[in-house]
């Protein structure tokens, strides 16, 4: 691919960035169909142009090796957070996001109304996107071992809990036959058992 060219992204590689995250936009997490997903660069292209000078050439090798529309660069996003993202990396994003939107959610006049009325509720935002708390999940999964004894958090007595004896893509298996979704072992933490 010639730097500079944007090249449309095949079917194949749009259904792969689309399960990435389950059918999921990357950044506010929201629900997206296939047909209204639009594929986001991490690294945007317009570094090249607009980037600063490191930036630029960094975006001018990832053209040159292909890099620059592979799927580690590549996120799914619904069309207001590619919207809103622009040509701005991930943390000049969340940058915008935490200034500028949320500066105008509190500053604007129909917003405070509707909160008088108790129509809408402001809650900060943490900061983290949807990719971000997905990945750190992952990590803390990925953490679990067969022989690791565990218990549910925040649980004190230290002769209650199970020993993992199998993993599975779906579930954590356990003695006592205990089985543990994936999705639920959030909730477990490690502990010596005695």
């Amino acid at each position: 691919m010639k730097y500079g060219e944007r090249k449309a992204v095949s079917k194949k590689m749009r259904l792969q960035v689309y399960n990435k995250y389950q059918g999921r936009c990357a950044y506010c997490g929201r629900e997206i169909k296939l047909q209204e997903m639009q594929v986001d660069h991490i690294i945007p292209l317009a570094y090249s142009i607009y980037g600063p000078k490191e930036q630029a050439d960094k975006v001018r090798e990832m053209f040159e090796d292909g890099s620059i529309n592979s799927l580690e660069n590549l996120m799914p996003a619904c069309r207001a957070c590619n919207f809103y993202k622009g040509i701005n990396d991930t943390e000049r994003f969340r940058e915008r996001i935490k200034s500028e939107l949320e500066h105008t959610c509190r500053q604007s006049f129909q917003t405070r109304l509707a909160m008088q009325y108790g129509m809408i509720k402001y809650i900060p935002w943490d900061g983290v996107f949807y990719f971000e708390k997905i990945e750190k999940e992952e990590d803390l999964v990925n953490s679990f071992h067969i022989g690791d004894k565990i218990r549910l958090k925040g649980q004190t007595e230290d002769n209650i809990g199970f020993v993992i004896i199998n993993i599975t893509d779906t579930h954590f298996w356990c003695d006592a036959d205990i089985t543990i979704p994936r999705s639920m072992i959030r909730l477990y933490e490690k502990f010596d058992k005695k």
